[in-house]
């Protein structure tokens, strides 16, 4: 590639991302006020949401990973890992959120982060519930 292509390359980058930064600063503080615009927030401080379904009524199904638990094991290559039961599957609605079921297998990193657990939700037939669980990162590996 000539030079010319890629110093034009990097201008258009660059104006790109200097665009998108004006757009958003003040899209920040909307949130920070609690709706952006012609939008209103309804759920928030969610426990590692993760997919949305929909559901009846114009509702949405959400899977939450939790935050693990409070006892760690260390040793994976990872890091620590903090198996809990803090998974959740809710409902999302124009009233707030609903938990549908609680107590779901979940592990973190220490503090809560990385959390991997109830990855989405759908509804089956007669009220049943399908919950896809996320793969867990964080390796437990047993001491030989």
């Amino acid at each position: 590639m000539s030079r010319i292509r890629i110093a034009i390359g990097i201008s258009a980058a660059v104006g790109a991302a200097a665009s998108l930064g004006v757009m958003a600063a003040p899209m920040a503080g909307a949130q920070a006020r609690g709706h952006t615009g012609m939008f209103v927030v309804i759920a928030s401080h969610l426990n590692n949401p993760r997919e949305l379904s929909p559901a009846p009524g114009g509702g949405l199904y959400l899977g939450k990973a939790g935050r693990g638990g409070k006892t760690c094991i260390g040793g994976g290559p990872e890091g620590e890992t903090c198996p809990g039961l803090t998974g959740s599957f809710d409902l999302v609605t124009k009233s707030g959120v609903k938990r549908i079921v609680a107590g779901l297998i979940s592990a973190s990193g220490a503090g809560g982060v990385a959390a991997e657990g109830p990855a989405s939700v759908s509804r089956g037939p007669r009220g049943t519930f399908y919950g896809l669980f996320g793969l867990n990162t964080h390796e437990i590996r047993r001491k030989a």
